[in-house]
Formats: C-alpha cells, structure tokens, sequence
C-alpha cells in the first residue's frame, strides 16, 4: 500500500511539474483523485471528478457556437455541418487529455460525427480508444489523418474497418 502511495505521489508531482496552467495542475490532480476514490471507493474524495468537468468549462473556446475543448497539449473543437457534427482536432492527445476528450466527443450528437485528424501531432491508446468508441456508437468518420497517424490507422488495420476520407469535403457526398 506504501508503495502505491509513494508512486502515486511521483505521479502528482511530474504532473504539477510540467502542467504549466493552474487549471492543468488542477485538473491532474482531480484525475488523480477521481482515480483513488475509484480504487479504494471512497466518498470523500469522489468530489474531485467533478473538479475534472470544472476544468472543462475553465478551458473553453468557440468555434461556430459549439463549445470548444483546450488543454495544454490540445485542441478540440466542434462545428455543425448539416446534420453531421465536425469535431477538429489540434495537438496532442494523451492520457491527461483522454478524459475530457471522451466527455467532449460523448456530449456532441449528430448523425455523424466526422473527425478532421488533419491537426493531430500525437496520440496514445487512450485517445484512439475515444476513436474507435466514436465508431462503436454509430455513424463516425476520421478524415485527413496526419502523417503519424495515418500510419497508426494502417499498423492497427483501423483504415480498413473503418470510414477513413483524406479530406473533411470527401466524408461529405454533393
């Protein structure tokens, strides 16, 4: 138990280290919080999870009316065309990242969700499972894949099973 605790708290403390937003630092530790009540089921600290949403609201941008998502590696937003909703996606998706992003993805409804990867520089297995979650759901659509994620699509067999465009125009038919 003392050892989990010890790792936990180098955890924290990389975390607070290279969060350079007060909100980041916040937000790492709420995940970390949410995790431990999670583990442990404890009441007390089940709070902090919604110190994770709080988050959300803090780091928000526009884009078309829809809210957007920021983070310090990250950028996601949102925009309507149609019935389909575009989620854009900008940076770094990581495990930090990958709560928020699952929620933001989650709460956008549409026919169709189309994702425009044209932006994304990385992400781990935590994000792509945010992806192919999208797919499971229903109607989804990954276009203009980055270089580096274009070739994790091939690797994973991910271009073959699923709706995969080079451009966001191409998931649209005239």
């Amino acid at each position: 138990m003392e050892d989990h605790r010890r790792a936990a708290e180098r955890v924290r403390q990389d975390q607070r280290q290279r969060a350079a937003h007060p909100a980041e630092r916040r937000y790492a530790d709420a995940y970390h919080l949410a995790h431990l009540a999670e583990w442990h089921g404890v009441a007390d600290l089940r709070e902090a999870a919604r110190a994770v949403l709080e988050r959300e609201r803090e780091l928000t941008a526009e884009d078309d009316g829809e809210p957007g998502l920021a983070g310090r590696t990250f950028q996601v937003t949102a925009h309507r065309r149609g019935a389909d909703v575009v989620v854009v996606v900008e940076g770094e998706i990581d495990a930090l990242a990958e709560p928020a992003f699952r929620d933001y993805v989650r709460e956008r409804s549409g026919r169709r969700v189309v994702f425009d990867l044209s932006g994304l520089t990385f992400i781990d297995s935590a994000g792509l499972q945010v992806l192919i979650d999208a797919h499971r759901r229903g109607q989804a659509a990954y276009c203009a894949l980055a270089p580096r994620v274009a070739r994790l699509f091939d690797l994973l067999g991910l271009r073959a099973r699923m709706n995969v465009y080079e451009s966001v125009d191409e998931a649209f038919p005239t």
